[in-house]
């Protein structure tokens, strides 16, 4: 009909800026670096999101799509602009640790800090059969009460080639303890503390750091990244040998780790 013709005239001319439009065209750029800013806050599959809700395996880690450039992060000639990354847990079934590993750029290095003992770890795979891995720690923070599962906040910043790693615990009360796993607390954080800039870059010889979390144990968990910016709650100060640091061997094979010997939940290649 006359009425049915009109009608599909008019829906193609609606239309016809579209099909003669071409190929789609570029998203603008301010929308271009929003996608981009917050994808560097989420984790990599199979998590994918900015937040962990659950691991189902024992000794998972879960790394982030962001990557640190040394070559850039590692520079001394000021001014440098840093790099912070701070994740929240909300809820904690087991140990963890805020680690930086070099494996996506072929290395087979790490750096993890563990919130629980205050220990800063650094590890190299030596041997992949038999399993070994060579490694030095230290504690330049205090250990909370073993029945504690840390909550809180966890950070690292980057500058100038150097890394300090940071923690502020959420005070659980009784009522929290006592509840279902995943309740987040709402009692009042304690004060920032920071290792100080722990470690340089010379533990790796790669360009690109991956950051990561470890955990111990497969459970209930709420992480998420809180922040990713360049400037860190407090500023750290530089640790010098000798001055209260004190690095340790820590070295462990496969054997050891089936029994069980991997306590802070640390991370190797």
């Amino acid at each position: 009909s006359s009425c049915s013709s009109s009608s599909n005239r008019s829906n193609l001319g609606r239309f016809q800026g579209y099909l003669q439009a071409g190929p789609p065209q570029p998203l603008p750029w301010k929308c271009r670096f929003w996608r981009f800013s917050v994808g560097l806050r989420n984790f990599q599959a199979p998590y994918s999101l900015s937040q962990i809700s659950g691991v189902e395996d024992d000794e998972d880690v879960a790394y982030l799509r962001c990557l640190l450039r040394t070559d850039i992060l590692g520079r001394s000639a000021a001014p440098v602009t840093g790099v912070y990354l701070e994740l929240e847990v909300l809820a904690n079934s087991d140990c963890f640790s805020l680690a930086v590993v070099d494996f996506d750029d072929g290395g087979c290095s790490s750096l993890s800090f563990s919130p629980n003992t205050g220990a800063v770890i650094c590890e190299k795979k030596i041997c992949d059969d038999p399993r070994q891995v060579r490694g030095t720690y230290t504690q330049p923070l205090s250990s909370i009460p073993p029945e504690d599962r840390f909550h809180g906040s966890v950070g690292l910043f980057v500058q100038s080639g150097r890394l300090a790693f940071f923690r502020r615990q959420r005070k659980l009360g009784s009522d929290d303890k006592a509840g279902e796993e995943g309740a987040m607390a709402a009692e009042e954080d304690s004060s920032w503390e920071t290792t100080g800039f722990v470690s340089d870059l010379g533990w790796t010889q790669c360009m690109r750091l991956t950051p990561c979390i470890s955990f111990r144990g497969a459970g209930v968990y709420e992480v998420r990244t809180a922040s990713l910016s360049s400037e860190p709650p407090i500023q750290p100060k530089d640790v010098k040998s000798g001055e209260g640091q004190e690095w340790l061997p820590l070295d462990w094979d496969a054997e050891e780790q089936e029994n069980g010997d991997n306590s802070s939940g640390t991370v190797s290649a």
